[in-house]
């Protein structure tokens, strides 16, 4: 019979308690930026910055000291330009009476040169051996249908009236040297995700692809790849049950481990933590007190300190001042110690203790 009244007087008494706090807020929201990068390390072509957080602060900016992740979406580098250069050619193995050595390949180091480690074809036009001297010349093309982004016409035939100089009733082929196509670039769209399966609580998706049409927009088409920034749960009242609860009747008392590998930064939006117990003495004389330990520092916590020397039917609980400055911000194990005021009095927690935590109002 006593111990079913015991077990009343405790669910009523967390039931009391945990009503006495109201729901807290919703979490931090996670935000997002977009910036444009210069051409540099980063990007060798320039591109996008992409930093996102936590807006701890609640400004709707994503500040510096905010930023927890950093990527860059980068354009693509320019094609390199086709070259050709004309050398005249002397009689030899390569054309027995002379001619035209051309040379063409792609100018890697953009030096509107083509150097000779950039030659990947060479091609001979050679004299006749008893007729007219063989021309080439050489007109830059504009880009259209024979070349979709420029670069050279190459016409070649006899010079048939002898005066140097292919006309255009002498050419007898033309071949076409084209640039390469221009690099496309990468592009990002950024938009807000509803509360759905990708988004529990909301936040941001942003698509990424290549800018195939080249029109400066994302197409449905286009979209390559798609990432989720979501929103944190919303934080509500937090109870951490001690695992240490004993009795002494010793001034110097008795201590345990309370909470293992504590860590306060794993609670977004929390600015509150107290430490809450029902204590009783077996004298009105003399005090029961509790403290809580930060074992990994070994240091006692002054502002969790209960006490009470109420009889056991008495017995109530009692809250600390708030713990949150107080606690490291790093991962700790935490102790729970009780002791009496007056060697030999019975000292002793009455039900369950907490360790509560509570967001920002």
């Amino acid at each position: 019979m006593k111990k079913s009244h015991l077990i009343g007087i405790l669910i009523l008494s967390i039931f009391l308690l945990k009503c006495g706090k109201k729901e807290g807020p919703e979490g931090k929201k996670s935000l997002i930026d977009l910036i444009s990068e210069s051409a540099g390390t980063n990007c060798p072509a320039g591109g996008y910055k992409i930093v996102s957080g936590i807006d701890m602060n609640n400004n709707n900016i994503l500040e510096s000291t905010e930023i927890q992740t950093t990527k860059y979406i980068c354009n693509g580098i320019n094609g390199n330009n086709s070259l050709a250069a004309l050398v005249p050619e002397p009689a030899g193995p390569n054309c027995a009476t002379g001619g035209y050595k051309i040379n063409t390949g792609i100018d890697i180091n953009n030096n509107n040169v083509l150097d000779a480690n950039e030659i990947q074809n060479t091609q001979f036009v050679c004299n006749g051996l008893t007729g007219s001297n063989s021309l080439v010349a050489l007109v830059a093309e504009p880009a259209g249908t024979h070349c979709a982004n420029g670069g050279y016409k190459v016409n070649t035939g006899t010079d048939k009236n002898k005066n140097g100089i292919l006309d255009t009733d002498e050419v007898q082929n033309t071949t076409y040297i084209c640039n390469g196509n221009n690099g496309l670039n990468y592009l990002i769209a950024v938009k807000t995700e509803p509360a759905g399966p990708n988004c529990v609580y909301g936040g941001y998706n942003f698509n990424t692809g290549i800018d195939i049409n080249k029109n400066g927009i994302l197409d449905d088409s286009e979209i390559t790849a798609t990432e989720y920034i979501c929103n944190n749960a919303p934080l509500n009242e937090v109870r951490i049950p001690l695992d240490f609860s004993g009795s002494t009747t010793s001034v110097e008392g008795v201590s345990g481990l309370a909470v293992v590998n504590f860590n306060k930064n794993n609670y977004t939006g929390l600015d509150s933590v107290v430490f809450t117990a029902k204590l009783f003495s077996g004298s009105t004389n003399s005090h029961t007190i509790a403290d809580l330990i930060n074992l990994t520092d070994n240091v006692v916590w002054d502002d969790s300190r209960l006490t009470s020397n109420l009889p056991l039917e008495q017995a109530n609980y009692a809250i600390s001042k708030n713990l949150y400055k107080m606690i490291p911000a790093k991962t700790i194990n935490i102790g729970l110690r009780i002791r009496s005021e007056k060697e030999g009095v019975y000292s002793s927690f009455y039900g369950s203790t907490y360790l509560i935590l509570y967001p920002k109002k």
